[in-house]
């Protein structure tokens, strides 16, 4: 069995301190009522003294720039809503992501992979030589590649 224990919180390091103390003051009290003693000496302490742990060990959540995807749908809803006040949330939706696939398809350039495969099955005519020089062609024409 490992030994990986946590390590104590604030509130098991009040316990252990105020017990003993509170032994001293009252020691006919049981155990059931000596913890009562330390849990109503907890919440009336200073909470700068010993602060509450967080529930989660994780910190919050930071807040996120919106992505281009997330503007452009907040920009379309409401013109497609004017559009076609009759659909749905899901199929405003669904009109949108047809916008949003129809504008990247035509704006944003393709990978070098993608340009390989069109002249491939489009040129099947050509030897590999010749679609290598096709393709070095359109890469040199073309804007920066993502990689």
């Amino acid at each position: 069995m490992s030994s990986n224990k946590r390590e104590p919180t604030k509130y098991n390091i009040f316990v252990k301190e105020q017990i003993p103390l509170i032994k001293k003051e009252f020691p006919q009290l049981s155990r059931q009522d000596l913890m009562r003693k330390v849990g109503e000496l907890w919440k009336n302490k200073n909470s700068s003294t010993y602060p509450k742990r967080s529930s989660s060990p994780i910190s919050p959540k930071s807040v996120r720039e919106p992505t281009k995807y997330n503007i452009f749908v907040k920009e379309q809803i409401p013109l497609i809503k004017e559009e076609f006040p009759q659909l749905s949330r899901q199929d405003l939706m669904r009109k949108v992501g047809e916008l949003w696939k129809n504008k990247n398809s035509s704006t944003s350039p393709k990978s070098p992979k993608s340009i390989k495969k069109m002249i491939d099955k489009n040129y099947p005519e050509l030897n590999s030589k010749e679609k290598q020089k096709l393709l070095d062609n359109l890469l040199k024409t073309s804007i920066h590649w993502k990689m």
